[in-house]
């Protein structure tokens, strides 16, 4: 897209691909109030404006961000300690 070859939007037969290989940041811009990335129906996270951030496991949220923390759904499991 554009004057040169540093975004490219395309399909090889198998996986959809966004490559920036330009200078500066990748920005993904929505006038929307939400962002979601999905596998077929099912969600992987979602970012609402002004608002959270939520991940997904199987199609069911695990984490959420709030206005004063983290919200962690279901089971918690940590495999390392670690303190500074």
């Amino acid at each position: 897209l554009g004057t040169g070859n540093d975004l490219q939007i395309y399909h090889d037969g198998s996986n959809s691909y966004i490559d920036d290989t330009g200078t500066g940041d990748l920005v993904l811009n929505t006038n929307g109030a939400s962002m979601k990335f999905l596998f077929g129906s099912e969600f992987m996270a979602q970012f609402e404006a002004n608002g959270s951030v939520d991940l997904y496991h199987n199609n069911a949220k695990k984490l959420e961000t709030t206005a004063t923390g983290i919200t962690i759904n279901r089971n918690f499991f940590q495999r390392h300690t670690f303190f500074h």
